[in-house]
């Protein structure tokens, strides 16, 4: 926030955690620059457990759901509540087994990157440059399957105001735009991190979280 520039948080600020999203590189750099004594950190609600946490991923038909199979979350931390108090109906259906059933539903990849010609590609590094461009006010990136590559990258975007109305005045300057981000990454990434996947222009859902979900299905169907 440009307010932020007016203080002198040296003194005060001694660590940042940064949760729910990924904290990109540009701005992790920006934030150095004005604390550079402060310990910046990140944590997710999604990834490897911390030690006495027990996750399960469940089908809908009870059973355990296997590598890349969608099952919803199931978990248990040492400050998960016991159950709903005077509540025995809601407790029974939210606490099985002392484990919380969440209403997120996910899959377990084994790395969390995508392959692209044999190389690891994370999103969230993507997701920081594509960030960058001056028409994008939000960005998810997905692996969607090539027959050379295995996986290509491809980036649903959320557009600024302000492109959004020219997209409004102008429907054919969607495409420019579009291949403008796709230019944008080019010059900044080496060439297998290239969204050749393309870009989608869309609208998140309200409730979206980029630490849970990155599967190209659970986006609304793209509009130009």
């Amino acid at each position: 926030h440009p307010a932020v520039k007016n203080y002198d948080l040296r003194s005060y600020v001694r660590m940042i955690m940064c949760g729910a999203a990924p904290l990109s590189h540009e701005v992790n750099q920006q934030l150095f620059e004005l604390l550079p004594d402060a310990h910046i950190g990140q944590a997710y609600g999604a990834g490897q457990l911390i030690p006495g946490t027990i996750a399960r991923a469940v089908k809908l038909d009870g059973s355990l759901a296997g590598y890349d199979e969608a099952g919803e979350l199931y978990i248990k931390t040492p400050s998960v509540a016991l159950g709903y108090a005077n509540n025995t109906e809601a407790t029974r259906e939210t606490f099985i087994d002392g484990l919380v059933n969440t209403p997120f539903v996910l899959a377990v990849n084994p790395d969390s990157l995508h392959q692209v010609k044999g190389f690891q590609v994370a999103p969230a590094e993507l997701e920081g440059c594509i960030l960058d461009h001056e028409d994008v006010s939000a960005a998810c990136v997905v692996g969607v399957p090539d027959d050379y590559s295995g996986e290509v990258p491809l980036a649903f975007v959320v557009l600024t105001t302000d492109a959004v109305r020219r997209i409004t005045e102008t429907p054919s300057s969607a495409e420019t735009i579009k291949t403008s981000i796709m230019q944008h990454v080019a010059d900044n990434k080496v060439s297998y991190k290239h969204l050749a996947g393309g870009v989608e222009i869309t609208k998140f859902p309200d409730d979206y979280s980029l630490s849970t979900d990155r599967s190209a299905e659970s986006f609304p169907t793209p509009h130009p």
